[in-house]
C-alpha cells in the first residue's frame, strides 16, 4: 500500500494536482482494487522481511506493457 500511495502522490504532483490525504486515498484505492480486481487488502504482504498492508497478485505495469 505504501508503494501505491507513493506512486499516487508522485502522479498527482507531476500533474499539478493536490492529492487527497493518505488515509482517504488508501480507503478509496482499496475499494477500487476490490471492485476492479476482486482482491481485498491484506495485512501480511512481505516487503523487506516485514509484513505490510497491500494486495496479493497486484503489481505496477512496466512502460512496455502499456
Amino acid at each position: 500500500m505504501a508503494e501505491i500511495i507513493e506512486a499516487y502522490n508522485a502522479h498527482c504532483t507531476g500533474c499539478g494536482w493536490s492529492p487527497v490525504p493518505g488515509n482517504v486515498a488508501e480507503r478509496q484505492i482499496g475499494d477500487l482494487v476490490l471492485e476492479l480486481y476482486s482482491t481485498a487488502k491484506a495485512n501480511n504482504i512481505d516487503r523487506n522481511g516485514k509484513a505490510q498492508r497491500g494486495f496479493r497478485n497486484v503489481r505496477f505495469r512496466s512502460a512496455s506493457e502499456d
